[in-house]
């Protein structure tokens, strides 16, 4: 449970300049008091001095040396402090503040000795803009894509279909496909199963894979998202540095200094959307089965969205790929009307009064 080296990187450098900063802000109050009052600036300076040689007569084991200037750095104290309650500043008015006390501003408790709160704080968030920060998730609702903004009200309660003698709607169908996503969200690990979100276009496959997605990255995973035509488009310039690619803006993914097949590979969990909706060549769909079958020898769990069936997939990227899908994927349905239509329907009955 560690977040990439790279975000652990941009963590520390923020930690060392907010400590900076609060350490200048520190010396400037101070610079700006001694001004004001001089003998707090030598009642300060002779302070450095007694430490000094304090330290000097430890050293030499000088009991009775260190026991005076002990007393005559409790006597500068005294002084320093009624200064301070003079100016009616507080007694720890030269001590620097710190933006988190737990760790002074570097990221470690100096009580446990562990990565502090603040930091675990700050790489959350650091890995959330990250994440949000691509082609696919820049829009103001896909920020919004959460467990909790995911509604159940717009799949039919009508029989839909009998599994088992059971008779079963849109809604029972996608009640348990959002339980079985949170659950799966909740209780990820490593070890955790391969997931297939399938169903028609619009039925909230994206919606709850970047929910998962987001938990997932709370909970200090690294998690990769991508659309496979983004991801196609990586592989190929990748392997073909020097070729001209088609970049449309759409298919290009805007961080792609950032992502690579590597991350592919290695990241905790890596999320595919829209598979089956990339420029289908041979040597895309070896792109596609090479990266996921490498996860699934490497032992890492990865979800893949996609619009089309079992057997369309099948006919797209071959037997072995449908292989891996049966064999190391658990298959989620998702069914009903196109959710987006609905709320365009919706919103054209109930238009918005100004």
């Amino acid at each position: 449970m560690t977040y990439s080296l790279e975000i652990n990187k941009l963590i520390s450098q923020k930690l060392l300049l907010t400590r900076q900063k609060n350490e200048r802000l520190t010396e400037l109050k101070k610079e700006i008091f001694f001004k004001q009052n001089p003998r707090a600036k030598i009642i300060s300076q002779n302070l450095q001095k007694l430490l000094f040689k304090t330290a000097q007569n430890i050293l030499i084991n000088n009991k009775k040396e260190v026991e005076i200037l002990k007393q005559e750095h409790i006597n500068l104290n005294k002084e320093l402090t009624e200064i301070l309650i003079k100016n009616n500043l507080p007694t720890d008015f030269f001590n620097i503040k710190y933006s988190c006390e737990i760790c002074a501003d570097t990221g470690i408790s100096k009580t446990t000795g562990k990565i502090c709160l603040c930091a675990k704080k700050m790489q959350r968030e650091e890995a959330l803009k990250i994440f949000l920060n691509s082609s696919m998730l820049n829009s103001a609702s896909a920020k919004k894509n959460t467990f909790e903004e995911f509604s159940l009200c717009f799949y039919s309660h009508t029989v839909t279909c009998m599994i088992r003698n059971q008779e079963l709607t849109e809604f029972n169908i996608m009640k348990e496909t959002y339980n079985k996503c949170v659950d799966y969200a909740k209780n990820f690990d490593l070890h955790s199963e391969n997931l297939l979100l399938i169903g028609k276009t619009g039925l909230g496959k994206t919606h709850l894979s970047i929910s998962i997605a987001k938990a997932v990255i709370q909970r200090g995973y690294e998690v990769v998202y991508i659309s496979s035509p983004n991801m196609i488009s990586i592989l190929n310039q990748e392997e073909f540095p020097n070729k001209k690619i088609n970049k449309n803006p759409e298919n290009v993914y805007k961080n792609n200094n950032y992502f690579n097949q590597e991350k592919f590979i290695n990241c905790d969990l890596l999320v595919i959307d829209d598979l089956g909706t990339e420029f289908k060549t041979s040597f895309s769909a070896c792109l596609i089965y090479n990266l996921i079958n490498s996860r699934i020898l490497k032992g890492v769990p990865s979800i893949i969205n996609t619009n089309v069936s079992l057997k369309k997939i099948e006919e797209l990227y071959g037997d072995r790929l449908i292989s891996r899908f049966i064999g190391h994927y658990r298959k989620l349905n998702f069914v009903g009307s196109d959710i987006r239509q609905q709320k365009v329907k919706l919103n054209n009955n109930n238009p918005i009064v100004y």
